[in-house]
Order: structure tokens, then C-alpha cells, then sequence
């Protein structure tokens, strides 16, 4: 049997050049083809967020028998400092 794949990063992609964001972006793709996947990420809040600035928002989304899942979990400070947990139910 073979284990699921889990992607994770905080506070990563804003160190990533432009080309190698699009590279992790095209990459997920291709993986998801060969196997199932979680993606567990906690990066700085992007535009259209109501959200003040400097904040992160935690999410995951699951790649399961060729579906996507997303749900935002939490928004948390980017050094831990504070963690406010979102509604357990549907939240994408």
C-alpha cells in the first residue's frame, strides 16, 4: 500500500522566485496524476482577502482519487504569535 504524499510549507512561496512558484504550480499537477496528495501550506494572506495585512491564512487541500478539496483552516500570525481557527464545517 502506498503512503499519501503531504506537501507542507509556512512562510515559503514569498521566497521562491516568480518562475519557481509557477514550476511548484505546474508540479502539483503531474503528482496528483500518479498518486494521491494533502497540501498543507500556511502563506501570507493573497489579494482579495479582507484580512490586514502581514497575516497568513493556513490551508489544505486534498488530492484524492483525482478530486481537489480546499479548506481554509485558520489565520495566524506568521511567527505563531496568534492562531484564530475558522469554522470546522464547508469553508473554502
Amino acid at each position: 500500500m502506498d503512503a499519501i504524499l503531504c506537501v507542507f510549507h509556512i512562510a515559503t512561496l514569498a521566497h521562491f522566485p516568480p518562475e519557481a512558484r509557477e514550476r511548484l504550480r505546474l508540479l502539483l499537477p503531474e503528482l496528483v496524476r500518479q498518486r494521491d496528495l494533502f497540501w498543507l501550506s500556511s502563506e501570507g494572506v493573497g489579494l482579495g482577502e479582507s484580512r490586514q495585512g502581514g497575516e497568513y491564512v493556513t490551508m489544505l487541500t486534498a488530492f484524492l482519487h483525482g478530486h481537489r478539496t480546499e479548506r481554509r483552516l485558520a489565520f495566524n500570525h506568521q511567527h505563531g504569535a496568534w492562531l484564530e481557527w475558522l469554522d470546522s464545517g464547508d469553508n473554502v
